[in-house]
């Protein structure tokens, strides 16, 4: 996706698939589901395998390596330091592939971005929902929004994830208007 865009622009890359010690279990409990012995050691090789081709192309893409737990703190220091030298982030926060095709809950953690972006700068961050859209190979950028600075984060934080999922909804749907790439 980062390919296309005019812009600089690092994506969230959660910390397991950051290593050749920890990437090969983490795509096979992720990625590959057999269900049987076999397919579970055929699964294992072919991991194993490309785990190294992956961690190569992820690279290229100056990856922002993304905890969660007590290490959260480490993923919103290096996204607020990439922000500042004038990198976009991309962030996929759905909490599960949804069933329906549609944008399942966001994991909120991402909007921490929000206070400290606006403690280093002074500036809102303009945060814009984005659909990747597999049926007509699009992806469409909604319009921005921004938390108010001068209201309670932890008051904003949930409503604001549920418009963010909401904006990316329609934008699947093709009912706000966006960019489509």
């Amino acid at each position: 996706m980062s390919g296309w865009f005019p812009r600089s622009s690092r994506p969230w890359v959660l910390d397991q698939m950051l290593s050749l010690k920890t990437m090969p279990a983490y795509m096979r409990t992720e990625f590959f589901h057999a269900k049987s012995r076999l397919g579970q050691t055929l699964y294992s090789i072919l991991s194993t395998l490309i785990s190294p081709f992956a961690l190569f192309a992820i690279q290229r893409t100056r990856p922002i390596s993304t905890h969660r737990g007590m290490n959260a703190h480490l993923t919103i220091q290096e996204s607020i330091e990439s922000l500042v030298a004038g990198d976009d982030n991309i962030i996929f926060p759905e909490k599960q592939e949804p069933l329906d095709g549609t944008c399942d809950d966001l994991w909120p953690g991402f909007l921490h971005l929000a206070p400290e972006f606006y403690r280093a700068t002074g500036k809102e961050l303009a945060f814009y929902p984005v659909a990747v859209c597999i049926a007509d190979r699009t992806i469409r950028i909604g319009s921005c929004r921004s938390f108010d600075p001068e209201r309670s984060f932890h008051v904003q934080k949930l409503p604001f994830a549920a418009q963010l999922r909401e904006d990316i909804i329609a934008l699947m749907h093709k009912t706000e208007q966006g960019i489509t790439i």
